[in-house]
């Protein structure tokens, strides 16, 4: 079945579109052309970003090692402490690890064994939850088109999480909203809330990322083949169950948010993201096409944005400190 066409906010440019740029080749310092290009110009990436040992961007993103940001180990023990003996935030842990990449090419990062988070779902969840609040020309300031509704008047919820059902839009045409659950969901600043966000999880949605990101391992793997991808829908909904805790519920600095295990991208993030989805093609020499070009496939995507984790580091690319993810500048 072919694919609906996308809603116009989450459109992007063609090739052909990308080519009437002016358009500059480079085969290093890629992040560097990119940070640097006019508005009028765009890249030709001339040199290959999926390492060898992968047929393609498919298999890189599925069998490539991910950036690993374990609260927890598989033995269900903490991996990483502070100097004082304090068990770290995720964003904590996140900072730690983006700041000692020396590896490009990641298909994202796990804060579980045997899940991952890729930085592309980030910004589209950054993109999605934006657009949730601007769906409309005239939209009531404040409405979030992501309806979430926590079940957090039990008193299992201090030792279990909550649960909480989620309502979320598809970024493409007459697609009927997504409907689905988070389970372990800390909300309340109680010493259960590392165990309870070392068991997040969703139960119930079936967008296409969620329904073909199984894998089977390669012969000499040793790790099981089942992993599981968390997707921009899952992401932007947590993200908006902050904002209810926050906005709602009149909490400051709702726990969820200090356990938040999901990459906040930056404006900066979000304008690198932008010129690689709208001014980015790549030289593919195996494409019977003349002009031998293409955009980005999503694994080539994931290797620039950790390209420029490796330049900018964390604070720059994915701590979103100040502005509101609902305020960015997504205008391609």
């Amino acid at each position: 079945m072919a694919r609906t066409p996308k809603k116009q906010f989450f459109q992007e440019p063609t090739k052909a579109e990308i080519k009437k740029l002016e358009l500059v080749s480079a085969d290093s310092d890629l992040i560097k052309h990119l940070d640097n290009l006019e508005p009028n110009q765009g890249l030709i990436i001339e040199t290959k970003l999926i390492p060898a040992q992968f047929e393609n961007s498919v298999k890189f993103l599925k069998h490539a090692s991910p950036v690993e940001i374990f609260l927890k180990d598989r033995d269900g023990e903490i991996s990483y402490r502070n100097e004082d003996g304090s068990i770290p935030i995720p964003v904590e842990l996140r900072e730690k690890e983006f700041n000692a990449v020396n590896n490009k090419a990641h298909p994202g990062y796990s804060f579980m064994p045997d899940n991952i988070v890729q930085l592309t779902e980030c910004l589209e969840a950054a993109r999605i939850f934006h657009h949730s609040y601007h769906t409309y020309p005239h939209q009531l300031e404040g409405l979030c088109l992501i309806e979430v509704k926590p079940y957090d008047d039990a008193l299992k919820v201090a030792e279990e999480g909550t649960v909480a059902t989620i309502k979320i839009s598809s970024r493409r045409q007459n697609i009927p909203r997504y409907k689905y659950s988070y389970i372990y969901v800390p909300v309340l600043d109680n010493e259960n809330e590392f165990e309870i966000i070392s068991k997040l999880k969703t139960k119930g949605h079936c967008c296409e990322l969620k329904q073909y990101s199984f894998k089977y391992n390669l012969p000499d793997d040793p790790d099981p083949s089942d992993r599981d991808f968390w997707c921009a829908h899952e992401i932007a909904a947590f993200w908006r169950l902050i904002d209810f805790y926050k906005h709602m519920r009149g909490i400051k600095i709702p726990t969820a948010i200090k356990m938040n295990p999901f990459a906040i991208p930056t404006q900066d993030g979000v304008n690198l993201y932008k010129k690689i989805i709208s001014k980015t093609l790549i030289r593919d020499e195996d494409l019977e096409t003349k002009d031998k070009l293409r955009k980005p496939e999503k694994g080539e995507e994931e290797v620039l944005l950790w390209g420029s984790v490796y330049i900018h580091k964390h604070k720059k690319t994915f701590y979103a400190e100040k502005k509101l993810l609902r305020d960015y500048n997504w205008a391609l």
